[in-house]
């Protein structure tokens, strides 16, 4: 169950820091008086020794090696030799064995005792196991609980048996709840994977039939995702059963049942097999409610593009003559000119240029192009509703849609809409609910000089409509991650005192000390900044036409120079490098099997090699079928068995954590920061043709698709967290997910992003979690200034500031805002699926208006930081720089398939983007290695290397490392633990930047 190295964390001495030195290892009176009461310095210090790691550990501390920390420690409190401890040790066993009894009785300890604890712990287990099945965090806590019980660690393998135990009753309890609303006990389930005769392959069963994958954004496509749909609305589910499972197990068994295949569940026992197979239905059921309206959405979105296209070429076709039409009004323009100064009758001067007739249809023609310019390319959606109305009335019909009651005219709408297509002939009544048509669709939904109601517009507005009402969260559908109710994503109000005590925020909980708190430390540095502003005392700043003007930085380019050379010369030292290498060395400094355990077995991937094809597969974008013709490891099935079986989004993400854990402790990375700072951007990759219905569009990459993996990375240059988006979709959305699920030790107290990162809502959430968001805003200049209670008149700064803030707004809901940030920080919801929502809102809603107002006041906050700290501003550029060189090595990294997302679904493009991180992290983990011992040569060599240069070197470079040919894997040539591989002593190797 546990691997070796898991074993040696549980049973070697935990960590040793001055917090638990000063916590568990001072000697009180009563220790002094017990310890007193030996004989002989020796045995003291022994006592001592014993008896407070017995009390910190509650076990015997002769089956742990002691710290000599803790000794010195503890021989310093009594003015005794430390060395003395080891003279204690040689004494005879029955001698220790009766002080450790002696101390036992002090302590009231007792020996763990099968028949009456293995029932009181597997009790105490009950709770945890149903939370996770994931066996280390259980042992952590098991650990835990029996030194509060005082009970004396027994054999590590009597408290596998125990987590073992909780774990099968756990998973089983879980299955007979998945599979209480069966008589049979689900006996029924068993036909779902069963050959399905009515589909074209014989050997398809109907489980696998409804697991096929479809992103093709066509009427086709969604019309086979609703056939699916279908088929399972009439299968009865225990819905009612999750509000009896924990989260986060049916999240793993979710997992767990995508990744078996349909013939693998055949080999499962009875109850396992079907209540699998009842997640794999409850996961299809959501997964493709939302697939539905995604790719509805997407139709709509080409649609939409289509007409946009139609109409520019229509345009195009009339651009000669428009060039005529133009070029004959400038010289009629210039003949009236020249008539004018002349004195001449202007229109005498016109029939020189153009004969009246004619000059009269020149202005109709021109005026009749003008309306077409003008004209609204919706004009041209009416021809594609037969593309709708293949699938819109199955769609309208799957669904239960249900909404406030400011949305009851939409829902009528479409029950209307529905209407017409289960009775062909039926037309939309006049009479029929309007209210959502908006200006714009008004136009082609009303027609004639009544009014009347365009059948064909009418449907088409309320399929674009509920589309935007059901991001905006007014609009929701049953069993759908995406769309159900806002409320339902928060936590019940019930939870909300218990999560935060242990949650707790950055800020009062009560308003009125918030704001009394934060509205006299505004007005402090209002008054502050403007003092300085006035005096021109702000370096940098200066007030210009009514807005603050801040002088960008000019970078020290002699420095830039030097340190560029400096970077040369170290990689020249170091060498080039295969990737493969590369992996396999940091793998044993890092041990990277034990991130990667089989789902069901928890065991670690046996072979290396086999591990780290996949990974780099993954990574660098070749995909598992190029990876088997290139690589020494293994053939195809290997490689699938493995990647299936092993490799999933959480242990890359587990994998990263430590990654990003062991790069930080390395000391060079302290000339590049402290590790509380980070940036994030977003990197656009394009979508390989059989991706393109998973890609998007977007105004700034063109009007190809693509992805983008959002990266966050620390001053070290470490980048700790990645997922992909839609390139369509804002960075702000995604800012919190980082900083909060990242997994590691790191704890960021400022994070910085660029203008697309930017949103008052993001500065609200981010400071109530007590994240400092320094983002790098385009036109700052042109943001306003809110302050608190009335407006006054300040001596600089009064003409940019803008208002005031609505205090009776955040009043009013803060007790739903501090439900909202605890619900994100407690992990209950992922923040981006709560700003995704807040952002999507499409009338204004009240609490979005409150956030954003609170979201105001930490950006009046921002902005006097901004243009009093000049620091500040450089630190925030030095760390968005860090994420450009990032990109550049991850470009470099993902080369194969030229740099294109082939993975349809968002899981698969997830993997790829985590192995994309992991495989570039390794990289920075090496180079700063490297870095660091080739600077200690230089330096014995007698070069002066100042420290202001080794903070502009970068471990993100790349010129060194061989990416491409074959992949073999060299165990053997791996430098033994503690060494490092021989650095060059001639500069021969070129490296171009």
């Amino acid at each position: 169950m546990f691997s070796h190295t898991q074993r040696n964390m549980f049973l070697k001495f935990p960590e040793v820091d001055d917090w638990v030195l000063s916590s568990h290892y001072v000697l009180s009176f009563d220790d002094l008086n017990l310890v007193g009461q030996k004989t002989g310095p020796a045995t003291q210090l022994g006592f001592a020794v014993h008896l407070k790691v017995m009390q910190h550990l509650v076990r015997s501390p002769l089956k742990v090696e002691v710290p000599q920390v803790i000794v010195e420690c503890i021989a310093s409190q009594l003015g005794l030799d430390p060395t003395l401890y080891q003279t204690y040790l040689q004494v005879k066993t029955y001698v220790l064995e009766t002080h450790l009894r002696e101390i036992r009785e002090v302590l009231g300890l007792q020996h763990y005792r099968t028949m009456s604890h293995q029932r009181a712990l597997l009790e105490f287990l009950k709770p945890l196991a149903e939370a996770t099945p994931v066996p280390f965090p259980l042992m952590c806590q098991l650990f835990d609980e029996l030194r509060a019980r005082k009970i004396l660690m027994p054999k590590f393998t009597t408290l596998e048996h125990l987590i073992r135990a909780s774990l099968k009753e756990a998973r089983e309890h879980v299955e007979r709840l998945l599979l209480s609303i069966y008589p049979d006990q689900g006996e029924h389930l068993d036909e779902l994977i069963e050959p399905h005769v009515y589909h074209k392959d014989p050997n398809q069963s109907k489980l696998g039939w409804l697991r096929e994958e479809n992103h093709e954004p066509s009427s086709d496509g969604i019309s086979r995702v609703l056939d699916r749909l279908i088929f399972m609305k009439h299968f009865a589910l225990p819905w009612k059963m999750l509000k009896f499972i924990h989260p986060n197990r049916m999240e793993h068994l979710i997992q767990e049942a995508r990744s078996l295949q349909v013939y693998q569940l055949r080999g499962f026992e009875d109850n396992r097999r079907r209540s699998l197979a009842v997640v794999m239905i409850m996961d299809l059921v959501q997964t493709l409610t939302d697939q539905t309206f995604d790719l509805h959405e997407k139709m709509l979105l080409s649609a939409f593009r289509d007409c946009e296209r139609e109409h520019f070429d229509e345009l195009k076709g009339q651009q000669a003559h428009l060039l005529e039409l133009l070029e004959l009004h400038q010289r009629v323009g210039q003949a009236l000119i020249s008539a004018r100064k002349r004195k001449k009758n202007p229109f005498k001067s016109i029939e020189e240029v153009i004969p009246w007739e004619d000059y009269v249809r020149s202005v109709q023609e021109l005026d009749a192009l003008k309306k077409e310019v003008e004209q609204d390319s919706l004009r041209l959606l009416g021809r594609k509703i037969h593309t709708f109305r293949k699938y819109s009335g199955r769609l309208l019909s799957r669904f239960d849609f249900k909404g406030p009651d400011s949305e009851q005219d939409l829902l009528k709408a479409i029950h209307l809409v529905k209407a017409t297509h289960q009775k062909i002939s039926q037309p939309i009544p006049r009479d029929a609910p309007t209210s959502f048509v908006d200006r714009r669709w008004a136009k082609f939904v009303f027609v004639g000089p009544e009014g009347q109601i365009d059948q064909r517009y009418y449907e088409l507005c309320v399929l674009s409509k509920l589309v935007s009402r059901m991001h905006a969260g007014e609009i929701n559908v049953e069993h759908s991650r995406k769309y159900g109710p806002f409320d339902d994503l928060l936590l019940p109000r019930s939870q909300l005192t218990t999560k935060l005590k242990h949650f707790p925020l950055s800020v009062p909980v009560d308003f009125n000390t918030f704001w009394e708190e934060q509205s006299s430390r505004l007005l402090d540095r209002l008054n502050e900044v403007d003092r300085k502003l006035h005096e021109g005392l702000l370096p940098e700043v200066r007030m210009e036409k009514g807005q603050v003007i801040v002088t960008p930085h000019k970078q020290d380019k002699v420095q830039a120079k030097q340190a560029k050379e400096l970077s040369r010369k170290l990689f020249r030292r170091i060498g080039n490098i295969k990737i493969t290498d590369l992996m396999l060395e940091v793998s044993s400094w890092v041990p990277f099997r034990d991130h990667f355990r089989h789902l069901t077995l928890h065991k670690a991937v046996d072979d290396l090699a086999l591990l780290c094809s996949v990974m780099l597969a993954e990574g660098s974008n070749m995909g598992i079928t190029k990876m088997a013709q290139s690589t020494n490891a293994a053939d195809l099935k290997r490689l699938i068995w493995v990647r299936q079986q092993y490799v999933r989004e959480e242990n890359y993400r587990s994998l990263q954590a430590e990654l990003v854990n062991y790069h930080t402790k390395q000391a060079l990375t302290r000339y590049w920061g402290d590790g509380t700072h980070s940036a994030s951007d977003g990197q656009r990759f394009p979508a390989a043709w059989q991706a393109e219905g998973s890609g998007t569009f977007n105004r700034r990459y063109g009007r190809d698709p693509g992805m983008t993996f959002y990266t966050h990375v620390t001053d070290q240059y470490s980048p700790f967290f990645t997922k992909v988006i839609a390139s369509n979709e804002r960075d702000a959305v995604h800012i919190v997910d980082g900083l909060l699920y990242h997994g590691s030790d790191l704890r960021i107290q400022e994070h910085a992003t660029d203008t697309h990162g930017y949103s008052d809502a993001v500065f609200a959430l981010l400071n109530l979690l007590g994240f400092r968001f320094t983002p790098r805003i385009r036109d700052l200049k042109e943001l306003k200034l809110f302050v608190p209670g009335r407006k006054k008149k300040w001596a600089a700064i009064s003409p940019v500031v803008g208002g005031t803030l609505n205090r009776k707004l955040i009043e009013a809901h803060w007790n739903q805002i501090i439900r909202l940030a605890v619900s994100v920080k407690s992990g209950h919801v992922m923040a981006s699926v709560i700003l995704r929502k807040l952002a999507n809102f499409q009338r204004k809603s009240s609490l979005l208006a409150a956030i954003n107002e609170l979201g105001k006041l930490y950006r009046t906050f921002f902005i006097l930081d901004w243009w009093s700290n000049p620091e500040l501003r450089r630190r925030v550029q030095r760390n968005l720089n860090k994420g450009e060189l990032l990109h550049e090595l991850r470009r470099a990294a993902y080369l194969h398939g030229r740099g294109e997302v082939r993975d349809r679904s968002l899981r698969a493009q997830s993997k790829r983007a985590s192995g994309l991180n992991v495989l570039t992290t390794m990289i920075a983990v090496w180079n700063t290695v490297y870095l660091e011992e080739a600077i200690k040569q230089l330096r014995l060599e007698g070069e002066m290397i100042p420290d202001e240069l080794i903070e502009r070197l970068s471990p993100l470079k790349f010129e060194h490392i061989i990416f491409s040919g074959d992949y073999v894997w060299r165990e053997d040539q791996v430098p033994e633990e503690g060494k490092r591989r021989p650095l060059l002593k001639e500069e021969s190797m070129l490296i171009l930047d």
